[in-house]
């Protein structure tokens, strides 16, 4: 029996972007450091444990009959945008 996937985040850190429009964003304000880019500065695996449900006719299930599913909320995934759109109760 393989695990389940376990959740990533993904660790983003500024950085310069060394561009020709930067440097002149930045002689126009007090900040040189006014005009950054993005990058990747890591990734964090989840340390949530798997979320356990009872199905032994799954052909996962442990001796007990216990499947481990991955431990991901599909809310908690969703940009907050989005959470403000989507009702909560049914119309």
């Amino acid at each position: 029996m393989a695990a389940p996937y376990r959740r990533r985040d993904i660790i983003f850190q500024s950085a310069p972007t060394g561009s020709e429009f930067a440097a002149q964003l930045g002689e126009l304000g007090e900040n040189s450091n006014a005009a950054q880019g993005v990058e990747v500065a890591g990734v964090k695996q989840s340390s949530r444990p798997p979320r356990k449900i009872f199905d032994s006719n799954h052909p996962d299930a442990n001796p007990e009959g216990y499947v481990s599913l991955p431990d991901i909320n599909s809310t908690e995934e969703m940009p907050i945008c989005c959470r403000r759109c989507v009702p909560t109760k049914p119309t």
